[in-house]
């Protein structure tokens, strides 16, 4: 029933590069302001790779979720 009949009209996705640059370096600069030291110093460890993950899982959706293509 959903998917034939929607309660709401599709939204067209539309880029907008100033609004998803602004939040890439809102990003980055709250990243830095909660930067702390690692306990472990080893090359990719656990909580490092932990972290990117994260940071790209995040990339991924403000990347589709502004359609930005152009990038």
């Amino acid at each position: 029933m959903c998917e034939k009949y929607p309660l709401f009209p599709r939204g067209e996705k539309s880029w907008d590069g100033d609004m998803y640059w602004f939040l890439c370096l809102l990003l980055l600069v709250a990243s830095v302001m909660t930067m702390r030291k690692g306990k472990c110093t080893d090359i990719l460890n656990r909580d490092q790779t932990e972290e990117w993950k994260g940071w790209m899982q995040f990339m991924f959706l403000l990347y589709h979720y502004y359609k930005a293509e152009e990038v």
